[in-house]
């Protein structure tokens, strides 16, 4: 049985929407200018290869305590069930 949570609490830009888009971007973009495509790699000047979206997070919950303490939040239950949220479930 699988586990249904991260072994590790990291949050990735997997799931965004900003990945979603700049991918879906890129692709219009190669699929408006399919004729000009020489070879294989001749795709990567046809659009901003940095324009991807990469992060990673690595927090423990205690760290996310003391960051939302410091921005004025003391609700507890709230701030561990968006660190789960966030950081922990699949």
């Amino acid at each position: 049985m699988s586990r249904s949570f991260k072994k590790h609490p990291i949050s990735c830009d997997k799931k965004t929407i900003g990945k979603h888009y700049a991918n879906r971007n890129s692709r219009r973009v190669l699929n408006q200018n399919n004729d000009n495509i020489s070879n294989g790699c001749a795709y990567k000047k046809l659009y901003e290869r940095y324009d991807v979206c990469d992060f990673k997070e690595f927090r423990t919950l205690n760290e996310w305590i003391d960051f939302w303490h410091n921005m004025g939040e003391t609700n507890m239950k709230k701030i561990y069930k968006d660190w789960y949220k966030t950081f922990k479930m699949k």
